[in-house]
């Protein structure tokens, strides 16, 4: 198993082309909700459009993690993270929504119920 970090909001397309230069390997894309929907989100639609056989795990925590707390596409109307001085405005991105209107053909979501253990 080999490990690759790369550019913000670039993970996609690195992705799409370890994939396609070696089809046989199993790519897994593991991205957070900022990165995917933010500066990725035309490499998300495309990546669904073209149907390229990745994994990709989002972990969606409605915020940009390594800037403490600025809002992520998936934050929620009204809601105020540290980083923002006044309540979000805009509605959030709905990840599922996108997807399926990208073309994507496989979609699962998961919960962690607050709480539970790890």
């Amino acid at each position: 198993m080999t490990g690759v970090h790369t550019l913000h909001g670039r993970a996609l397309p690195y992705a799409e082309g370890i994939k396609l230069a070696n089809p046989d390997l199993t790519v897994v894309v593991n991205v957070g909700d900022g990165d995917l929907l933010g500066i990725g989100a035309a490499h998300f639609v495309a990546l669904g459009r073209r149907n390229v056989d990745l994994v990709v795990i989002m972990h969606d925590n409605t915020v940009y993690g390594l800037t403490k707390g600025q809002a992520s596409p998936t934050l929620a109307r009204n809601l105020q993270p540290k980083a923002l001085p006044k309540p979000n405005i805009q509605d959030a991105v709905n990840p599922i929504g996108l997807a399926i209107a990208a073309g994507y053909t496989f979609i699962a979501r998961g919960l962690r119920c607050e709480g539970s253990a790890p």
